[in-house]
């Protein structure tokens, strides 16, 4: 029995690509990919002139995010707009500018806070961003209870659950 060739990476993309269906499907994904950016870079404007103002540069408070120095500056800034009430895109990247080992006891009642204040599938990301903090900047003392009662809630979810389970087994004093 012959074997039939598979298409390579590029003979398919060259197939979709005249597709018309596929073209015009692809170019209304960007469209919205591209005004959802645009909606978070108007929405995160006073957060980024507020580090600009503190000086931290950054056009996005995602450039704090995995960046290789410290930013002591940003700090206040992040835990001022940590409350405010932006969209979930917004929120967890300031959760995640804000998960530095430095701030270990710290910022966990803010995140707590805010964690509370997030009900609903629409801001999943922002209570996993902060659950996976707590690894970070939790202390078994502060949090371990808290992150006990969500492992043990059966109302969570079970991926809020292993977040929880994940950040608990993280815990130092």
């Amino acid at each position: 029995m012959k074997s039939r060739r598979l298409k390579t990476v590029r003979e398919v993309l060259d197939e979709l690509s005249k597709d018309p269906e596929f073209v015009a499907a692809a170019k209304q994904r960007q469209a919205l990919l591209d005004g959802r950016e645009a909606q978070v870079r108007r929405e995160e404007a006073p957060l980024v002139a507020d580090l600009q103002e503190a000086g931290v540069r950054v056009e996005s408070v995602y450039d704090l995010v995995n960046r290789g120095d410290d930013y002591p500056n940003a700090i206040p800034v992040l835990r001022a707009h940590l409350q405010r009430p932006y969209t979930p895109p917004v929120l967890e990247g300031i959760v995640r500018a804000l998960t530095l080992k430095d701030l270990r006891g710290v910022v966990n009642g803010e995140m707590w806070t805010l964690y509370d204040n997030q009900p609903g599938q629409q801001s999943r990301w922002v209570r996993t961003a902060i659950l996976l903090a707590f690894a970070v900047v939790g202390t078994r003392a502060a949090d371990g209870a808290r992150l006990q009662a969500i492992i043990a809630d059966e109302r969570a979810s079970e991926d809020e659950r292993g977040t929880a389970r994940n950040a608990l087994s993280k815990l130092r004093r």
